[in-house]
Formats: structure tokens, sequence, C-alpha cells
């Protein structure tokens, strides 16, 4: 029985299942093309700066919370 299924199996699906393994859940990684996904193009960076454009500075304090 898994407690937890986390679908991608990419930087942040990673994450999520480590941590929730960490607390002692069942955790099951599913992931149709491993290393096929954001992961292996954008080396899983999260760039909050970098993903909006001029004149979206309320989106730019929400990436940046």
């Amino acid at each position: 029985m898994t407690d937890v299924a986390v679908a991608g199996g990419g930087l942040i699906g990673l994450s999520v299942a480590w941590r929730a393994a960490q607390r002692g859940l069942s955790v099951t990684v599913v992931d149709d093309a491993p290393g096929s996904g954001a992961s292996s193009a954008a080396a899983g960076m999260l760039a909050s700066v970098t993903e909006v454009s001029y004149g979206e500075e309320a989106l730019l304090r929400l990436c940046l919370a």
C-alpha cells in the first residue's frame, strides 16, 4: 500500500517523495520518461526573477515569496 504517489521524478517530484518518506510515509514515484523532463532542460533551476517580464511586478513579488 502506498501513502503518497508522486507524478514525475524530476527535482520537485523527488524532493516531495524524499520529504514524505522522511515522515514515515510509503512513497511511489511514477515517471513515464525518467530524465527527460524539465530537470534535464533547466537542471532543475527554479529562477523566479527570470520567469517574469517587464510590467509583471506583482508576479515577481509572488515568485520571490
